[in-house]
């Protein structure tokens, strides 16, 4: 932001129309994404509070999925997400808002690090009486010298 701000206020006159839209976009881009990773600090420094009590209600997992679809697709510009949702899911006992969160965060994840044309997947089913919600991509995965440094992680709603 500040390299393209800078750019702009001292070569304004010397930069085409085009030249000067790209770098107000890429200003633009960067203030969104510094506001969220803002916001997800926020979220992250709430949720580790002892003293927060989560507001869970009944929901479905269905909505927030679509949401969080919506919600991705609408600020990334990217559509063709498919979404796999397995028939009859149940209500969950969630803070749903958190939730979206989460998967919103994992499909820019997917996009930042598979790529543009990677294909995504949201998906949700009921196995053994436990829900899974998995978002998936084709990118070329997390090289092999850096798996360890990673593990899986999931999340239970109960």
């Amino acid at each position: 932001m500040i390299a393209a701000g800078t750019t702009l206020r001292a070569r304004r006159s010397q930069i085409s129309a085009q030249a000067a839209d790209d770098l107000l976009l890429s200003m633009v881009n960067e203030g969104e994404r510094l506001s969220r990773l803002i916001h997800n600090l926020l979220s992250v420094t709430r949720l580790e509070s002892p003293s927060v009590e989560l507001r869970r209600t009944p929901e479905s997992i269905d909505d927030i999925v679509l949401s969080a679809l919506q919600r991705f697709e609408a600020r990334s510009g990217r559509g063709q997400i498919e979404s796999q949702l397995g028939d009859d899911l149940p209500l969950i006992s969630a803070e749903p808002l958190l939730l979206e969160q989460v998967l919103v965060n994992l499909l820019e994840n997917a996009t930042r690090y598979a790529g543009p044309e990677a294909k995504i997947s949201v998906g949700a089913r009921v196995s053994d009486g436990e829900l899974t919600v998995q978002v998936a991509d084709n990118g070329p995965g997390i090289a092999e010298h850096e798996r360890d440094k990673f593990s899986r992680n999931s999340i239970a709603v109960r």
